[in-house]
């Protein structure tokens, strides 16, 4: 009987070294093929573009970047207030990053994919001055 629950305990704890072995190697395959699908979305992403225009009303710099929240006084604004994330990708016209203040106004163009929080955070491809 001692024999059989010693067999018994070691057959599990081979079984379960076994199967964590399976999912780390399954976890790698998943987790490239994670990596290349979000390539495709960040690429997707950029094709469908939308646009807000509005005034800054807040300007945070960080040490790993700008953020800027943009309030729409547009009744056909997706949304009243959003945060973009300025990013070395960022194109700016007709300003530069130093012209982000309080005040400004902005045409701002962005991607689908932002949080679902209040107010919506998301990352600007595209910055433009408006005067």
């Amino acid at each position: 009987m001692i024999k059989k629950s010693i067999f018994c305990i070691l057959l599990a704890i081979t079984f379960i070294f076994s199967s964590q072995t399976i999912t780390l190697a399954t976890n790698k395959k998943a987790q490239s093929n994670t990596n290349f699908s979000l390539k495709k979305v960040a690429v997707e992403q950029k094709k469908i573009e939308n646009v807000t225009e509005g005034e800054i009303k807040a300007v945070v710099n960080k040490k790993t970047g700008t953020m800027i929240t943009v309030v729409s006084n547009s009744k056909n604004a997706k949304f009243k207030q959003v945060v973009f994330n300025v990013t070395k990708d960022t194109q700016f016209i007709k300003g530069t990053r130093d012209d982000l203040k309080n005040g400004c106004k902005v045409k701002v163009t962005y991607g689908m994919v932002m949080t679902s929080s209040l107010p919506p955070q998301t990352n600007a491809f595209k910055i433009e001055f408006i005067k």
